[in-house]
């Protein structure tokens, strides 16, 4: 069965800000960042088990090739992105997001 992949509203903001960032340091590298994310959400989407759980039943997916993570959990009909964060990041800025 698949899943809806659907984002929080401060999920995508991060996505949209990381975009923005990576364009300024280099034109062209927000998009691949965007096709990096999309491979993942993708992957994400076959199977949304796949990825180890990290804290409760959240998951995270490695975003290839660039330190970011898909911070995710999977209800019973949708996948739902609560953070793209950048690897180093404190992991308390999204363990309290549902």
């Amino acid at each position: 069965m698949s899943r809806k992949v659907v984002f929080r509203k401060v999920a995508q903001t991060e996505v949209d800000e990381a975009i923005e960032w990576f364009e300024a340091q280099q034109i062209g590298l927000g998009e691949r960042f965007l096709e990096a994310v999309l491979a993942s959400i993708e992957a994400i989407e076959q199977n949304p088990l796949q990825y180890q759980r990290v804290y409760s039943d959240r998951r995270r997916a490695v975003v290839a090739r660039f330190h970011f993570n898909l911070m995710y959990f999977v209800s019973e009909d949708e996948v739902v992105i609560v953070a793209c964060l950048h690897g180093r990041r404190d992991p308390r800025r999204w363990k309290g997001r549902v």
